[in-house]
């Protein structure tokens, strides 16, 4: 997603998504869209503004295969 959204919510309808790549997360304030994302296996998010990676951990927790890779770039 190249470009800033309002709502990210609707990603976590997206059960099957295995790559997730945010490059203008300047209006992401935190990761509870991903939790239940358990194909997930590689995300970055770019510019965000994240103030919990806990959804991160969660998401781990309820992984059948416990891989995910992960880039974050976190705005001041």
């Amino acid at each position: 997603i190249g470009c800033k959204l309002v709502d990210y919510s609707f990603i976590s309808k997206m059960n099957n998504l295995r790559q997730l790549y945010i490059y203008s997360g300047d209006n992401i304030y935190d990761l509870n869209f991903i939790e239940n994302l358990v194909c997930l296996r590689q995300i970055c998010i770019c510019n965000s503004h994240v103030e919990s990676i806990q959804p991160i951990a969660n998401l781990i927790k309820n992984k059948k295969i416990k891989f995910l890779i992960i880039y974050f770039h976190i705005l001041g």
